[in-house]
């Protein structure tokens, strides 16, 4: 096997190795979901800035109704979005449990700690800051705002749960060394294509 064929054999290998990796961390971070429900039938006006409807189903019209969000992790602008989408569907709707992802089944999440800060001005620079690190998400923003409008609680399923984070830290483990291939993998491809590529192909490239 020539030296181009053996090393493409091995980019490819390790592209797959990165794109598995990536995709599994992006699938299940960053498109994952908030809900709540509500003790009537719900009627949703949500303003435009925060969100959209995507899709509705009433099966019988009967018993409490779920909200679904979709959620974007440690993204400061969507965590408010979805705080403001819960604040406006509460104005017309009374509120029963608000669910996070994250957090153990059934546990209570409680935010008095921030709530009750005094200063309103000093509890809005600590809500940006957690919010901007990661550390208060959107439902949690909500109930600071609005103590005791509502429940917050857990809707992960732990054993799940603890297999997804073991998962992601084994993979955070093998991160700097599949960059840093990756980085050696595009220099030699730079390589290549200077000593194989044609003129008109690297122009083409270059497009």
């Amino acid at each position: 096997m020539s030296f181009i064929s053996t090393f493409y054999s091995k980019a490819v290998c390790w592209l797959l190795t990165a794109s598995m990796v990536f995709t599994y961390m992006a699938g299940d971070y960053a498109h994952a979901a908030e809900y709540f429900s509500m003790t009537r039938a719900v009627n949703l006006d949500i303003p435009f800035e925060f969100g959209q409807i995507v899709e509705e189903y009433d099966p019988s019209g009967q018993g409490p109704s779920v909200v679904l969000i979709k959620d974007l992790h440690v993204n400061p602008e969507v965590q408010n979005n979805i705080s403001g989408i819960i604040e406006s569907v509460a104005r017309d709707n009374r509120l029963g449990r608000i669910g996070i992802e994250g957090d153990p089944a059934g546990e209570v999440i409680d935010t008095s700690m921030l709530s009750t800060v005094p200063h309103g001005q000093i509890r809005d620079r600590l809500l940006e800051f957690y919010t901007g690190h990661g550390m208060v998400r959107g439902p949690e923003i909500y109930s600071v705002l609005n103590p005791g409008s509502a429940e917050l609680v857990g809707i992960e399923s732990p054993g799940l749960y603890d297999k997804n984070l073991e998962l992601l830290i084994s993979s955070l483990n093998n991160r700097q060394s599949t960059v840093r291939q990756l980085h050696v993998l595009r220099e030699v491809l730079g390589e290549l294509e200077e000593r194989e590529f044609s003129s008109s192909l690297r122009r083409f490239r270059t497009q």
